[in-house]
């Protein structure tokens, strides 16, 4: 995209004043979509991700610039053992998903997360959730978590995962909770179950809170992920709408995704506008 962009330019720049402007400006503007086109169905972007080393989650810094840009975490939770995992993990991907969480009281979560770490490098990064208790979390780090996420806030979990220096982030479902955890430095509250909530609950709690960073998490879809972004989330944790229960075809996959990607891409432009 950039070398058509930087041609367009010059041709602007040296043109002789017969040549119509609006041939340059379609020039530009078509190298812009097919930028976007490429994201939107499946042109898969390297991350750099210098942070990360072999073997070892990336900085939380990253982590959760990854989630924001992304607006979409997706979530096995259950029969997702490696070649499953790698599976799913492969077709989100090529759809423009590239965040990947999965979960302790899954089968095989850790070489799961492992799996899709190693095959797909640094075009993905792969969290573990529901982490319970210190041992889950020290067990996810050491095997080379990009970011840890709960259901619930434990500040010792809390406090664990931040010391190695890795992106955490709490359950939280009040303003006391979230108040809490951003106290002790959390940059990423998981706000669960607020698709059981609904989007008037999370509207009236972000309302004095829109200084914090918002991952809305627990029976999401299409529908209510994009109100949630509307609404000033910065991502969605997604699960059976999105993967299933690790049975589904790559062309249901592959649909799913595409639904997904194209309702949160339009979601995040509108909020942006709302802050212009």
């Amino acid at each position: 995209m950039a070398a058509q962009a930087s041609a367009a330019v010059r041709l602007c720049l040296n043109a002789p004043a017969a040549i119509n402007i609006f041939t340059v400006a379609r020039s530009f503007i078509g190298a812009l979509a097919n930028c976007a086109a490429n994201i939107m169905i499946g042109h898969v972007l390297r991350l750099d991700y210098s942070s990360r080393g072999k073997g070892a989650g990336m900085n939380a810094e990253d982590a959760l610039g990854a989630i924001e840009s992304s607006g979409i975490v997706a979530g096995m939770r259950g029969a997702f053992p490696p070649d499953v995992a790698l599976h799913v993990s492969e077709v989100l991907l090529n759809e423009g998903i590239h965040v990947f969480e999965m979960m302790m009281n899954s089968e095989q979560p850790i070489a799961a997360m492992r799996a899709v770490k190693d095959e797909f490098g640094t075009s993905v990064v792969v969290g573990m959730g529901t982490v319970l208790d210190l041992d889950a979390a020290k067990t996810a780090l050491d095997a080379g978590a990009d970011f840890i996420v709960s259901p619930a806030f434990q500040p010792e979990i809390v406090r664990a995962v931040q010391e190695r220096g890795i992106l955490m982030g709490p359950g939280v479902a009040t303003p006391s909770e979230a108040a809490a955890a951003w106290g002790m430095g959390v940059k990423l509250l998981k706000l669960f179950p607020i698709g059981a909530l609904g989007i008037d609950y999370f509207s009236a709690l972000f309302g004095p809170l829109k200084h914090m960073t918002f991952m809305c998490n627990g029976a999401m879809d299409d529908q209510n992920a994009r109100e949630f972004i509307q609404a000033g989330a910065v991502a969605c944790g997604m699960g059976g709408w999105l993967v299933g229960d690790g049975s589904w075809s790559k062309s249901r996959l592959r649909s799913r995704a595409r639904i997904l990607v194209n309702a949160v891409h339009s979601a995040k432009g509108q909020a942006e506008r709302s802050l212009v």
